[in-house]
C-alpha cells in the first residue's frame, strides 16, 4: 500500500478560497478545464474559454468596484489566472534555460 497523506495544505487552501469565493472558484475551474483540454491534446475547449472569460469578467468587476480588492481570495484568483497564462501559453513566454545562454 502507498503512503496516505492526511494533511494536504493545497486542499485546505482550495476549500478555503475556491469553494467560498466566486472569483477564486471560476479562476480555479478555468485552470482545471484548461489542463483537462491539454491532457486531451487540445489547446482550448469551449468549457475552458468560458471559465477563463467568466473569471476575468468577475475579476474586472471586483477590481473596478474596489470591494474585496485586498481579499485573500482575490489574490488567489489573480495568482491562479497568472498560472493559467504562464503554464499554458504556446510558446511559453520565457524559459529558464534561455537565461543560461
Amino acid at each position: 500500500m502507498g503512503h496516505v497523506v492526511k494533511y494536504n495544505p493545497m486542499k485546505m487552501i482550495f476549500q478555503h478560497f475556491a469553494l467560498r469565493d466566486q472569483v477564486a472558484f471560476e479562476a480555479m475551474f478555468s485552470l482545471a478545464s484548461k489542463h483537462f483540454a491539454s491532457v486531451r491534446g487540445k489547446s482550448d475547449t469551449e468549457q475552458s474559454l468560458y471559465h477563463k472569460t467568466r473569471a476575468i469578467a468577475l475579476m474586472k468587476e471586483r477590481l473596478q468596484s474596489g470591494k474585496d480588492v485586498n481579499d485573500d481570495a482575490t489574490i488567489y484568483g489573480v495568482g491562479t489566472l497568472a498560472v493559467l497564462e504562464v503554464r499554458h501559453t504556446d510558446p511559453p513566454p520565457f524559459s529558464i534555460l534561455a537565461w543560461d545562454v
